[in-house]
């Protein structure tokens, strides 16, 4: 009897493996390679890649692999269409495509070409007939060769750089334009900076970026291209820049800065020889004191920096108290140097801006904000 029940036993296991087995086979295989190596497999077998984006704390992705995956529709489909491939998003090279495929949710699944360029998405935990209709979809898409592809094969001349750059600009799309911009510096070197609608698009770097870095210790040469107060307007505000000192603020603001990696952010300035850096580092100064609200210590750094200084100053620092005073007093207070800042010469390209400041000043009104970071006439 005993030996009957261990047959049977060992049989239902057998037969559970089995079953397992071939529900693993009916659904879809995944590719165990690099990503490299499924784009090559993709080219050879002239198909398309289909990728899981995944994480490992995200109970969605978990529960598409667990029951949508392994069933027979999707694995008849999508084994005789694509080359399929599973990525954690967090690690290795599934950082960098998150950014270039833009993924910003989990689960996300993408269907590219072979050479690694989207076709179309799809985010979340859905029914499977959703999956294959999205699918079926994205075959049937007549195959062009996008922008991102133009880019990558080198297409860089105006109308197409202005065109591409606008698009991601106009769609908020702030970081892939910074990423691309610092792909195409990589692929193409500093030569690209003679080209003004090139140069036009430094709003856009980084502040480490090997092209800003450039820009920093050639500027001189750009001067000659751009005009001195252009370039270093430019360099300026990308240092003057609530995307990186806001976060040497600890919340709430009130409780102050961060002092040690604020002030290596000051000295890295000077250690890079930045154009007028004292200036800048009083610049960067003040924009802490008016998020921390310590108005009095703004206004100081503003009259200290302003003893005797050219228009262009001035324009800098009333540009940004008139945005960030919220309160009557301080404004009131530096209402003499937006009047003074009237009257200083060679005012002329900043007057516009002086005197819409100095009005709103002056009827004690909230200031409206003058950004000294515009691209293609969005604010960045």
């Amino acid at each position: 009897m005993k030996k009957i029940l261990r047959k049977t036993f060992a049989a239902s296991i057998l037969l559970l493996l089995l079953v397992h087995i071939d529900l693993k086979a009916q659904g879809i295989e995944f590719f165990k390679g690099t990503w490299e190596q499924a784009l090559q497999k993709a080219k050879t077998e002239k198909k398309l890649i289909f990728l899981d984006g995944y994480t490992t704390w995200c109970v969605p992705c978990a529960e598409l692999s667990k029951t949508v995956f392994p069933r027979k529709d999707m694995g008849d489909f999508f084994n005789a269409h694509f080359i399929s491939i599973q990525m954690d998003m967090e690690k290795g090279i599934g950082v960098n495509l998150s950014k270039s495929f833009e993924i910003s949710a989990y689960p996300t699944l993408v269907i590219a070409n072979s050479s690694g360029f989207k076709i179309s998405d799809i985010v979340g935990l859905r029914n499977p007939n959703e999956y294959l209709k999205w699918a079926e979809d994205a075959l049937a898409v007549k195959p062009t060769v996008s922008d991102d592809e133009l880019l990558a094969q080198g297409k860089i001349d105006e109308v197409f750089i202005n065109q591409y750059f606008l698009d991601l600009v106009k769609e908020g799309k702030t970081f892939k334009a910074r990423l691309k911009l610092n792909e195409l510096y990589n692929a193409h070197g500093a030569v690209l900076l003679q080209k003004k609608y090139f140069y036009e698009l430094l709003p856009l770097a980084e502040i480490d970026s090997p092209m800003l870095m450039y820009v920093v210790k050639n500027r001189r040469a750009l001067y000659k291209l751009y005009g001195k107060s252009d370039v270093d307007a430019k360099i300026r505000a990308l240092y003057v820049n609530s995307k990186y000192l806001t976060n040497f603020l600890r919340m709430p603001a009130s409780k102050g800065i961060d002092e040690q990696p604020f002030r290596a952010y000051i000295q890295k300035m000077r250690d890079q020889q930045l154009p007028d850096v004292d200036f800048l580092a009083a610049e960067v100064e003040f924009f802490m004191y008016c998020k921390r609200r310590d108005y009095d210590q703004a206004v100081a750094i503003m009259e200290k920096s302003l003893d005797r200084a050219p228009v262009w100053m001035y324009y800098d620092f009333l540009r940004m108290a008139n945005w960030e005073f919220i309160r009557s007093e301080p404004r009131a207070k530096i209402l003499p140097l937006a009047k003074e800042a009237l009257t200083l010469p060679g005012n002329e390209p900043y007057l516009d801006v002086l005197k819409k400041v100095y009005d709103e000043l002056l009827n004690r009104g909230m200031g409206s904000f003058y950004p000294s970071t515009i691209l293609m006439g969005f604010i960045i």
